[in-house]
């Protein structure tokens, strides 16, 4: 008798956790219509409550869960970010940069777009708390990232490189390095005029801020 019991309850925990991962996504859902909305408390409390079941989750199905806490972590961090709790938003964005470089140690073909990403906006939350120098060194990683994302597959990731050699060229421009940036927004609106000719509405005014670099 004691083996179906035995299965009984591993049943019971497996439904469990498919339903708390259900109503995580439900939640994340949430989080992202609201913001789009403009509803950015509500935005927020979606979000926590997100993390927060990831998080149980993530301790208990590692290899499932951490990808999808580290992303949700991510939202949760713009979030913060547009409510002005940039603190809080470096914080999360902080802790989903650790998850993913984990992961990417793991699996850098899965992962290592994910981590170019989230640097870019740990660069960015950085220079908004006046830590430019920081941010510097995380916009340049990402921008090597992606650039060897690129070579891989071009098409995939090329519009990524361009805008975090932007991002690179506004955070040198703001530090006094005005020739790198220079140097750096010249190649990004390369990629555009090159993007462009394929995909003129979709890029013309990623070219556009580019070229207000220059």
């Amino acid at each position: 008798d004691a083996l179906p019991i035995c299965r009984n309850r591993e049943q019971v925990v497996a439904d469990l956790d498919a339903s708390l991962a259900d109503l995580a996504s439900s939640l994340s859902e949430l989080a992202g219509i609201n913001r789009s909305l403009g509803r950015d408390e509500e935005a927020l409390t979606a979000a926590q409550e997100s993390v927060y079941l990831y998080r149980q989750l993530a301790s208990v199905q590692p290899e499932k869960f951490v990808p999808i806490l580290a992303a949700s972590l991510e939202r949760m961090a713009l979030v913060l970010r547009d409510l002005g709790r940039h603190e809080e938003a470096f914080a999360s964005i902080g802790e989903a940069v650790a998850l993913y470089r984990g992961l990417v140690n793991a699996d850098p073909e899965a992962f290592l777009p994910d981590l170019a990403r989230s640097l870019s906006y740990l660069a960015k939350m950085l220079s908004g708390l006046g830590r430019r120098e920081e941010a510097l060194v995380q916009a340049r990683e990402s921008v090597g990232l992606w650039r060897q994302l690129a070579q891989q597959r071009l098409d995939a990731f090329q519009p990524e490189l361009a805008r975090a050699l932007t991002t690179l060229a506004n955070m040198l421009s703001d530090l006094g390095g005005h020739e790198e940036a220079l140097a750096h927004a010249e190649e990004a609106a390369r990629i555009y005029r090159q993007l462009a000719q394929r995909r003129p509405v979709a890029v013309l005014p990623d070219l556009a801020a580019s070229l207000n670099t220059l």
